[in-house]
C-alpha cells in the first residue's frame, strides 16, 4: 500500500532536513511565473507499508511556494550538500 502527503515548509526547515537526511530527493519543478520551486520527497517505508513525505517549500507570510532562478536554487542545494536535483519543467 503506498501514501503520500504533502506538507508546506519554510527554507530553514527545509536546509535542516537536507543536512540531516540522507533519503530525500530534490525536485525543481517549474512555476507559471517561470521560475522553480523546491519539493523535498522521501520515501519511507515502515514494515509492509511504503509512503511518500513530500514538502514543499513555501513564503513565510504568504500560503504559495517559493520560487527562485534555477541557478540561485541550485546554489542553495549545494551549499547543503546536495549532489543531485530533478528538473520538472512544465509545458
Amino acid at each position: 500500500m503506498q501514501e503520500s502527503s504533502l506538507e508546506p515548509i519554510l527554507l530553514g526547515t527545509a536546509k535542516k532536513l537536507l543536512a540531516h537526511s540522507s533519503k530525500l530527493k530534490a525536485l525543481a519543478i517549474q512555476q507559471p511565473c517561470s521560475y522553480f520551486a523546491l519539493m523535498l520527497v522521501e520515501i519511507v517505508e515502515h514494515g509492509q507499508y511504503t509512503y511518500h513525505k513530500s514538502y514543499l517549500v513555501r513564503h513565510a507570510r504568504e500560503d504559495k511556494p517559493r520560487t527562485w532562478r534555477l541557478d540561485r536554487l541550485a546554489n542553495i542545494l549545494n551549499e547543503q550538500g546536495t549532489a543531485k536535483l530533478e528538473v520538472i519543467f512544465q509545458q
